[in-house]
Parts: structure tokens; sequence; C-alpha cells
């Protein structure tokens, strides 16, 4: 990976070619950019949390804890519920890690998968359109 310095960064940049192969500082570009993304993120997200204020925050926090409570209430109440939720969870981790992607997608062609794996056009989505725009 070539090094870059930062105002030479700015004009390959600016000039349209990709920066992506190149180091800034000992990081990868795509690093700085990923942290560019989460401080972004951090920012707007204390925004939000102000625009909210703090005593409606508060309220949340406790109808949360009051919700988590009756939940686990709810839960050790019906037993044969957590051993159901927990065999269908084992068997959704057990089928998506055994399995390949590929063999996933081969045996369900549903409107997720790829144009080429679909058997048919019954298996499209209603709102998808089969022409080319």
């Amino acid at each position: 990976m070539q090094t870059i310095g930062y105002w030479d960064a700015w004009t390959v940049w600016w000039h349209g070619r990709s920066v992506a192969s190149f180091e800034l500082w000992s990081w990868p570009i795509l690093a700085w950019g990923r942290l560019g993304k989460g401080l972004q993120f951090a920012g707007g997200l204390i925004v939000v949390l102000d625009l909210i204020g703090a005593e409606r925050l508060r309220k949340a926090v406790i109808s949360i804890r009051r919700a988590r409570r009756e939940t686990l209430r709810s839960f050790r109440r019906h037993p044969v519920l957590i051993v159901l939720l927990w065999l269908a969870g084992t068997a959704f981790a057990a089928f998506v890690g055994f399995t390949s992607e590929s063999e996933r997608r081969r045996s369900s062609p549903g409107w997720f998968a790829p144009r080429d794996l679909r058997r048919s056009s019954r298996h499209t989505a209603p709102w998808a359109s089969t022409r080319r725009r």
C-alpha cells in the first residue's frame, strides 16, 4: 500500500481518482472513512438525544426496565416457551452455520435470491419489475 500525504490525498480525490489503495498517517484510507462514519453517527446520536431531553430519556429507561421485568416474569411462568424458543434458535443457528451460502440459495429460491436462481416468475415479489428501466 502506498503512503500519501494529507493534501496529496485531497488532490487525488478531487481529480476523481480512487484513494482506496493509499495509506494516510499509517492507516488505510478505508479505516479513516470508517472512523469518520463512526464519529458522524456518534455526533448525530448526541444531537438526537439532546433534542429528546434528559427527563424523557429517564422515563423511557424506567419503562424499559419495567417491561423487561414483566417479560422475565412471564417467561418464568411458561418454561415450555423458553425451551421452544431455545430449540428454534439453535436449529436456525445450526442451519446457517452448517450450510454454505450457495446451498441455502439453491434450496430456497425465494424473492430474495438472485434472478438466475429463481425457478419461475411466481417466486418474485409482487412489486418487483421484470423489465429493466
